[in-house]
């Protein structure tokens, strides 16, 4: 079907030009004042009947004992790796969070068990293998009993040759919308790659729209319709987007995917689908979309606001 072969390749685009490298323009202007971010601890209750690792096992007791030293690290964010002890993930209500796991040497799979910020623990934990294709990536979901706070998570891998030690992962659950900086419609405008040069991005008349009450919508051209002149196709996607000031990071999630010409073909995503979680910089009229991939080097997707 046409329509999902043109989503694949936007997601595809997208994703390549994200892994490309570069080095961020440099801008005399102040960033996006962070806002006060308070510590609200969610209840162990809560966490055990609303927070649940997607397509893992569920046992009894606690994470088994440490057998063998790993060399991993979580990336929660579309910050820099953390390679101490601790990190943080940003969760998304009605949605969730994701992580990925990174290791010099092959595991099988993951133990995860959740726990409140005061360190007890509900008393199960998940067991997640790895796919077949290797994936390093987990996915938690939330059910509509979490609200806005903060728990944690215990993890660790294993493998034939044993069980690593445990990480402690900071999940910390967001409220839609934030700074009124963002809110506004914003128009793709050039991405750079490694040398500093813009990335050939056929993104023609691509937007975003991001609302005060959280709502946002992305698309190509103001009313809706895809590049391809010759496809007949009209869609668009609709979801909430959220501000992190600790962070400075963007979530945009995906609920719904609307196709105006064979509504058959529309989606609505129970738990939401992310889109992007990104570090976000807005310089008066322009916003960038800031990855980091390494400790020299950023990959920069800038927008124009044009409302």
């Amino acid at each position: 079907m046409r329509v999902k072969f043109t989503l694949y390749t936007l997601s595809v685009c997208f994703c390549l030009a994200i892994l490309l490298s570069c080095k961020e323009e440099k801008i005399e202007k102040e960033p996006v004042n962070n806002q006060v971010v308070t510590e609200n601890p969610i209840s162990l209750d809560v966490i055990k009947s609303g927070v649940f690792i997607k397509n893992a096992e569920v046992n009894e007791g606690n994470i088994p004992n440490a057998t063998k030293d790993f060399n991993f690290t979580v990336i929660g964010s579309a910050h820099k790796p953390d390679f101490s002890s601790t990190s943080f993930i940003g969760g998304f209500l009605n949605t969730g969070f994701r992580g990925d796991v990174s290791s010099i040497e092959s595991i099988n799979g993951y133990y995860i068990q959740f726990k409140d910020l005061d360190g007890n623990k509900v008393d199960n934990h998940f067991d997640l293998a790895v796919n077949d294709q290797g994936s390093s990536r987990f996915f938690g979901v939330f059910d509509e009993v979490v609200r806005m706070g903060s728990f944690s998570f215990d993890i660790a891998v294993y493998s034939s040759q044993g069980v690593s030690q445990k990480k402690e992962i900071r999940v910390d659950v967001r409220e839609w919308g934030g700074t009124s900086s963002i809110i506004g419609i914003w128009k793709f405008d050039k991405a750079f790659d490694h040398n500093d040069q813009q990335i050939p991005i056929d993104w023609v008349d691509y937007f975003f729209e991001f609302s005060e009450n959280g709502d946002y919508l992305r698309y190509f051209k103001k009313d809706y319709q895809i590049v391809d002149s010759d496809s007949e196709e009209n869609y668009y996607y609709k979801g909430k987007w959220s501000f992190a000031a600790k962070e400075g990071e963007l979530g945009t999630i995906d609920f719904s995917f609307i196709d105006l010409i064979n509504p058959e073909s529309s989606i609505q995503y129970d738990y939401g689908s992310i889109f992007i979680i990104s570090s976000v910089r807005v310089f008066d009229d322009e916003l960038r979309l800031v990855r980091n991939f390494d400790t020299n080097y950023e990959t920069s997707f800038v927008f124009k606001r044009i409302e």
